[in-house]
């Protein structure tokens, strides 16, 4: 049975106050994939919902929460291996072949991810605004 909204945390009040919300199938498929322990007549519940359109729904959009689970461990190491397989085949030709305004964006990408990985600023801020939030906080 699922508990009552006074017995549980912040994080979990918000997270059973979906209910509230429009979207039923992305409020189902969160819920099961933040709260595995749920079933789906618990979640049917929440949502105001059948547990039968639980099922169906999260058949819909395939949700394996064990496998999901491994993703989630090896994400960045997945993500690594898709960047260099689609950086591995840019080449030239496919270079020369892009728009104008597709080299300039994609340029731009690589610019501020290099400098995200080399640890340098990404956005500035003007240095006079620093000292503006720092005086009003010192106020």
């Amino acid at each position: 049975m699922v508990a009552q909204i006074d017995d549980k945390k912040p994080d979990e009040i918000e997270l059973l106050q979906v209910v509230k919300r429009k979207n039923r199938s992305a409020d189902i498929v969160n819920l099961k994939l933040r709260n595995k322990e749920l079933t789906e007549k618990q979640i049917g519940k929440l949502t105001g919902t059948t547990q039968q359109n639980v099922h169906r729904t999260l058949q819909r959009y395939n949700i394996d929460t064990k496998q999901l689970t491994g993703f989630k461990k090896a994400r960045a190491d997945i993500m690594a291996g898709l960047q260099d397989n689609i950086l591995s085949t840019i080449n030239p030709d496919i270079i020369n072949k892009s728009s104008l305004k597709d080299r300039i964006i994609s340029a731009s990408i690589l610019y501020d991810k290099e400098r995200l990985e080399t640890g340098k600023s990404t956005s500035n801020i003007a240095l006079s605004k620093v000292v503006e939030l720092i005086d009003k906080s010192d106020a």
